[in-house]
C-alpha cells in the first residue's frame, strides 16, 4: 500500500522531470555550456532586485531619488540591448560576451563606493548599459551553434537558464544581505560574472 501510494505520488514529478530531459536532450554542448553561463551570469544579477532597498536602508536617499536610479537602470538596460546588437556585428559575439561580463564585474565591484545620488544615476546607467550588452551576444552565439532545427529548444533553455538564475538569484542575495550586508551583493555579483567568463574562455 506504501508503495502504491509513493508510485501516485512521485508518478506526476518523473513524468515532468521526463519531459523537460526530451525537450532537451540531443542539444550540442556549446548550448549547455552558454546557458549554463547565462545561469551563472543571471543568478549573479542578484544585487538588483534589492536595489531600492539597498538605497533606501544602506545610503538613506528617499523614494523620489530612488526613483530617479531605478528610471537610469532602466535606461542602461535598454540602451545595452540596443548597443550589444551593434557590438556583436562589429566584434563578434564571444569577444562582446567576455568583454561584457569582465567588464559588468569591474562595475559592480566599483559600484559600492558610489553614494551621490548624480553618481548613482551614471554609474547605474553605465552598469546596466554593459551588463545587457551580454544578452544580444549569447543569444547570437545559440543561432551561430544551433542548427535552425534545434534552436527553438536551444533558445527554451536558454530562457529557462534565465528565469531559473532569477530565481536562485534573489534568494542567495536575502541571506548574504542578511548575514553581511547589502554591500557584499555587489562583490558577490563582479565574482559571478568573471566565472561566466572564464567559463567561456576555457570550454
Amino acid at each position: 500500500m506504501e508503495t502504491y501510494f509513493f508510485h501516485t505520488q512521485t508518478a506526476p514529478i518523473v513524468r515532468f522531470l521526463k519531459l523537460y530531459k526530451d525537450s532537451f536532450s540531443g542539444l550540442p554542448p556549446a548550448i549547455w555550456l552558454l546557458s549554463i553561463v547565462m545561469l551563472v551570469n543571471r543568478a549573479g544579477a542578484m544585487v538588483l532586485p534589492f536595489m531600492s532597498l539597498y538605497l533606501k536602508k544602506g545610503l538613506g536617499y528617499n523614494l523620489k531619488e530612488i526613483g530617479l536610479v531605478m528610471v537610469s537602470l532602466g535606461l542602461g538596460a535598454l540602451a545595452g540591448t540596443l548597443i550589444g546588437g551593434k557590438l556583436v556585428d562589429r566584434f563578434g559575439q564571444y569577444n562582446v560576451q567576455i568583454g561584457s561580463l569582465f567588464c559588468s564585474g569591474i562595475m559592480f565591484s566599483i559600484f559600492p563606493f558610489l553614494d551621490g545620488i548624480v553618481e548613482l544615476m551614471i554609474g547605474m546607467f553605465c552598469l546596466m548599459t554593459i551588463v545587457d550588452t551580454f544578452r544580444p551576444a549569447n543569444t547570437s552565439a545559440l543561432a551561430i551553434y544551433s542548427t535552425p532545427e534545434l534552436q527553438p529548444r536551444a533558445i527554451s533553455l536558454n530562457r529557462l537558464a534565465m528565469n531559473l538564475g532569477f530565481t536562485i538569484g534573489p534568494g542567495l542575495a536575502g541571506m548574504l544581505a542578511a548575514t553581511y550586508g547589502y554591500q557584499v551583493l555587489f562583490y558577490a555579483d563582479a565574482i559571478t560574472c568573471w566565472i561566466a567568463a572564464v567559463m567561456l574562455m576555457l570550454f
